[in-house]
């Protein structure tokens, strides 16, 4: 009977011990959703820190673009005057309609038009004769009278020639004596800007704000700006504390409170001209795409959350009412074997049971974390973008040196070739597990030789990492830059797995392949890639004002990017 006992006991344990276990489980499925959600929302964040940063880079090029034209517009207006008095100007049909012209070739400007010092409006590009108009009260008109020289942006205002709202990008006009003669301006259309803007699909819904460098806002989307009411620019107080602490910064990304609002904020300096651009991420739209994309992890976790809740109650409620019936059956040991017996085969199917069900919700739990691990978007297409990453990366990372140096026309490859080789290796894994050596002569390339040579150098660099070197396999690629006499050599070799029997690279359906060949022609220079015990790319081009001095990006390049 103790022996009995002893066997009860033992069982009624194991129930107990199932229970914790479910109990556990309950808690670790708890625990890898909750830190899924916390590095779910931490990678959001990251993203939309790079979406600020891109898209106010975005936004200030092509602003720039759009105000130089502009301003470009108001200096052929002012050297078309040729010195000619104002009467004759403003009385003269053929300089309206090139004036008229002019205008039509940028939609974003609503009219240009061109002022007398006294401030009437002597000539304008959307009527003939011009409209009787005094602006020697506008802010832009008393600037360039006052001696301001140089571009001018005024405040948003109600334009008196077009009765549309915009600003006004504008230069003063002076005679060959320094004499003040008028002001040459256009009216650039903020209803343009903000359906450009709203044309952009963006993820996190980011407010976009173009304004002045006195953080006067001229155009925001989503909203309005009105001439008689601007309003606050969104992260004011952000944006003050950083150019203030850095005012040579033209692109940024803040976070932060400002105005009672969490904010995640990029904002850039449009270049020549005394504006910014801001794009604003709040929390709200942050957590609205967190939620978003964890709905479909949250349920399942939910579910199993729930399968295991039930399945710890019923092992709990199981082993309470196997004691109870232990206690009834050493009461009744003699007169009821038979019942033990019958009972304690229940028992043992039961807990067979019970094992069965914890195992199939392990099962259910690691199918459910592989499912999480998967990303949503297509893997050929993520690739693709990264490799574009790279190559833009490539470009972008010659102009910040170049900034940086305080010289654009002058880039020092060496240093160059040492960012761009550590940014590709975190960019691709390769870690400690891939060795490069760079040896590289004193060269100052121009900036277009630097790109074309900074691109082709991505592309093996790539090239190399991504297939010389699967897992498991480590080695050492070498990069050489050396002159010889008016022309320069590049030699990249690695001791890869080599390329496959019959290889013509020439041939070859690869994309970065095919970027090289057209970005050697445009170097003007001769490239080889050869596979003689280790595989070597060579490429001999000329330095100085070659071919490349003045070439474009090839068309397939840009097209690949």
């Amino acid at each position: 009977m103790a022996g009995k006992g002893a066997m009860r006991t033992r069982r009624l344990g194991r129930d107990r011990l199932a229970g914790y276990a479910a109990l556990a489980c309950l808690g670790v499925v708890a625990g890898v959703f909750g830190l899924f959600a916390v590095a779910s929302y931490d990678r959001l964040v990251t993203r939309a820190e790079q979406q600020a940063h891109d898209t106010a880079f975005f936004f200030a090029d092509h602003g720039s673009r759009l105000f130089e034209a502009a301003d470009l517009a108001t200096s052929e207006a002012v050297a078309a005057l040729e010195g000619e008095p104002w009467e004759k100007v403003s009385g003269s049909r053929r300089a309206a309609q090139a004036l008229e012209r002019l205008s039509d070739r940028f939609p974003y400007t609503d009219a240009l038009f061109l002022t007398d010092a006294e401030g009437r409006i002597r000539l304008v590009s959307n009527s003939f004769p011009a409209p009787d108009v005094d602006v020697s009260d506008r802010e832009y008109f008393t600037s360039h009278r006052d001696g301001r020289r140089g571009l001018y942006v005024s405040r948003l205002l109600i334009s008196r020639t077009t009765g549309n709202p915009g600003f006004v990008l504008s230069r003063g006009i002076y005679g060959d004596d320094g004499e003040f003669r008028g002001v040459a301006a256009a009216i650039i259309a903020t209803n343009y800007l903000a359906e450009f803007y709203r044309s952009i699909n963006l993820p996190f819904d980011p407010t976009i704000s173009l304004f002045r460098s006195d953080f006067q806002p001229l155009v925001r989307q989503p909203g309005n700006v009105a001439p008689d009411n601007p309003g606050r620019l969104q992260g004011e107080a952000l944006i003050r504390k950083a150019i203030g602490s850095s005012p040579s910064t033209e692109l940024a990304t803040v976070s932060g409170k400002a105005d009672g609002e969490e904010l995640i904020l990029g904002y850039a300096k449009i270049e020549n001209v005394p504006l910014y651009v801001s794009v604003a991420i709040d929390r709200p739209a942050l957590l609205r795409v967190w939620f978003e994309e964890s709905r479909v992890p949250g349920a399942m976790a939910a579910v199993a959350l729930a399968a295991l809740g039930a399945l710890t109650i019923f092992v709990f409620r199981q082993a309470r009412r196997d004691e109870e019936a232990k206690r009834l059956l050493e009461s009744t040991v003699e007169a009821r074997t038979s019942d033990l017996r019958s009972a304690n085969r229940q028992l043992e199917v039961l807990v067979q049971e019970v094992h069965h069900r914890v195992k199939n919700n392990l099962q259910v739990i690691s199918s459910m974390l592989r499912l999480q691990s998967i990303q949503m978007s297509d893997d050929g297409v993520r690739k693709a973008l990264q490799d574009s990453v790279n190559r833009v990366h490539a470009m972008s990372l010659v102009h910040e040196m170049l900034s940086g140096a305080g010289d654009r026309a002058g880039l020092e490859f060496r240093e160059y070739l040492r960012d761009l080789t550590d940014q590709l290796k975190e960019s691709y894994g390769a870690g400690d597990r891939v060795a490069i050596a760079i040896e590289c002569d004193d060269l100052t390339l121009d900036m277009t030789q630097g790109i074309l040579l900074a691109l082709i150098v991505n592309e093996i660099f790539s090239n190399a990492l991504k297939h010389a070197f699967p897992p498991g396999h480590p080695g050492e690629l070498r990069i050489a830059l050396e002159r010889q006499g008016a022309r320069a050599r590049l030699t990249m070799r690695d001791n890869g797995i080599g390329l496959p029997p019959g290889f013509d690279w020439r041939k070859a359906s690869s994309l970065g392949l095919q970027i090289v060949q057209s970005l050697a022609a445009k170097l003007g220079g001769e490239a080889s890639l050869t596979a003689a015990g280790s595989t070597c790319f060579t490429l001999v081009f000329p330095l100085g004002n070659g071919a490349a001095a003045d070439a474009e990006l090839p068309a397939d390049v840009v097209g690949a990017l």
